[in-house]
């Protein structure tokens, strides 16, 4: 009985020491590879909250480097389309109606260049229509002018007429 419970008793201290030790090698092995997560989940909050400023400390030549490469690509090319949409709009709010989007957009972003193009499409059209109301008001103008000058000219007349009738 008491060779069984020493043996149990050493059976349990070993059990005791394996665990720290798979626990020590655990924080060793696998904690590493959870610091770029955490680096990714920052990252993810920041695109969340429109900062598309990161650069990946994170550079090994694995699957989570490869990740991080991703997301460094996806903001570099989201932060390139934001940057031509404000200068296009910058120019149409500087009067430039004629500023088309001409950089390639890929996926889904094409749809957003080709709402923009359509947009300047649509204020020109609505320019030239005013431009062409405003020759016609101008034209109106003149022959209103010109028939405002010849009463003027006719009532004149008259006047001449009835002073040297009254005379």
């Amino acid at each position: 009985y008491l060779m069984v419970r020493l043996l149990l008793e050493i059976i349990i201290i070993l059990m005791i020491v394996i665990y720290f030790v798979v626990r020590m090698m655990i924080r060793k092995r696998i904690y590493p590879l959870l610091d770029p997560l955490s680096e990714l989940i920052e990252v993810a909050d920041n695109m969340s909250n429109g900062r598309l400023d990161y650069k990946p400390q994170y550079t090994a030549d694995d699957e989570i480097g490869e990740l991080c490469q991703a997301i460094e690509r996806s903001n570099e090319s989201s932060s390139s389309y934001i940057a031509d949409v404000g200068d296009k709009l910058e120019a149409r709010s500087n009067g430039d109606l004629t500023a088309e989007v001409t950089m390639d957009y890929i996926g889904d972003f094409e749809e957003l260049k080709t709402s923009i193009n359509k947009i300047a499409e649509s204020l020109n059209a609505t320019m030239q229509t005013i431009l062409e109301s405003a020759d016609g008001v101008q034209e109106h103008a003149k022959n209103v002018s010109g028939q405002a000058s010849g009463l003027s000219t006719n009532v004149s007349g008259v006047n001449e007429r009835i002073d040297g009738v009254v005379e």
